[in-house]
């Protein structure tokens, strides 16, 4: 089955979250670029845990990354698998009946 090109964004709820309350407009910025590259990813709702890659698809320097991280990680549980995962995005992914929950590994 093909991944859906969307995902459900619920602003109240968004808008709600302590972590995302915490953020500064670019730590929100690069929070929602991630979210949008992180539906598409194996497997989906992470990002790896790379943070040169990460660097790169935030279009920001490493260095740069590197004070804003944690305010944007905070909002992503590592994984067993050495992935980065945004709960919720999981979630929403495996109610568009996309992905068994056994296919994650949080």
């Amino acid at each position: 089955m093909a991944k859906p090109p969307y995902f459900p964004f619920y602003p109240t709820d968004f808008l709600a979250d302590a972590k995302v309350q915490k953020m500064t407009a670019e730590q929100l910025g690069v929070y929602i670029r991630l979210l949008c590259l992180a539906w598409f990813e194996e497997p989906p709702g992470s990002i790896p845990d790379d943070d040169r890659v990460i660097a790169r698809w935030a279009q920001i320097d490493a260095e740069h990354w590197a004070s804003i991280r944690c305010g944007v990680l905070d909002a992503f549980t590592l994984g067993k698998d050495g992935r980065w995962y945004q709960k919720r995005m999981v979630a929403e992914y495996q109610k568009a009946g996309v992905m068994k929950s056994t296919e994650k590994e949080v």
